[in-house]
This record gives structure tokens, C-alpha cells and sequence, in this order.
């Protein structure tokens, strides 16, 4: 997949969301790298889009990191808590995420 690739799907889920009032004030967010060619599209159906600063997209692509690794350690922890796995497996299981997050909780209902 190229980036031109990605563009297009952008473009083909963005109209789809505007047809069916689903997207908000007809606008998609994306990179500065995205290319006119999404912008000129969507701008033909009515939508437009706007470049997200740089530091905005890390803050959001950590904040969704940080969220995927609460969820890995949420599952971990219900495994361990119903006894579908034992405490060596779930401690093996979640070190690779020690620091990660802050403030998670361990299997045990520790912070």
C-alpha cells in the first residue's frame, strides 16, 4: 500500500460518513503529508480537511498507545482474576508493559 493508497481509502470513508451524516462538520483531520488529491475530493462533495499539527498527532497516536496497553493489561488481569491463566503466565504476560501506563493496576489490584 502507497501513501496515495491510504488518501483514497481516507477519501472513499469520508464521503461514505458525509453521505450518510456521520462525519463531523464534513471534515477529516489528517497529516500534512496527506495529498491534494484527498483535499480536492473531498472538497467536491461538499467536506473539506484540515492539517493536524505535528505534535497534536503524537499526543493522540500516545494517548491511543497508552489506551491499547491499558486494554492488554485489562484482559491479562480478567484472565488471571477468572483463573484461565496462572500468575507466572500473567506476570510474563504484562512485564513487557511495566512503566507503559500510569497508574494500572496489577492482576492483584494493585496500582
Amino acid at each position: 500500500m502507497t501513501p496515495e493508497d491510504g488518501d483514497v481509502v481516507m477519501s472513499m470513508c469520508a464521503q461514505r460518513m458525509m453521505q450518510d451524516g456521520e462525519l463531523a462538520k464534513n471534515t477529516v483531520v489528517a497529516t500534512v503529508m496527506s495529498n491534494l488529491g484527498l483535499e480536492r475530493a473531498l472538497k467536491a462533495k461538499g467536506g473539506g480537511i484540515e492539517a493536524g499539527e505535528r505534535q497534536a498527532i503524537v499526543n493522540k497516536m500516545d494517548a491511543i498507545s497508552e489506551d491499547w496497553v491499558r486494554l492488554r493489561l485489562a484482559v491479562c488481569s480478567d484472565f488471571y482474576k477468572c483463573k484461565l491463566i496462572t500468575q507466572d503466565d500473567y506476570q510474563r504476560q504484562v512485564k513487557c508493559f511495566d512503566g507503559r501506563t500510569r497508574g494500572h493496576e496489577d492482576g492483584r489490584g494493585h496500582a
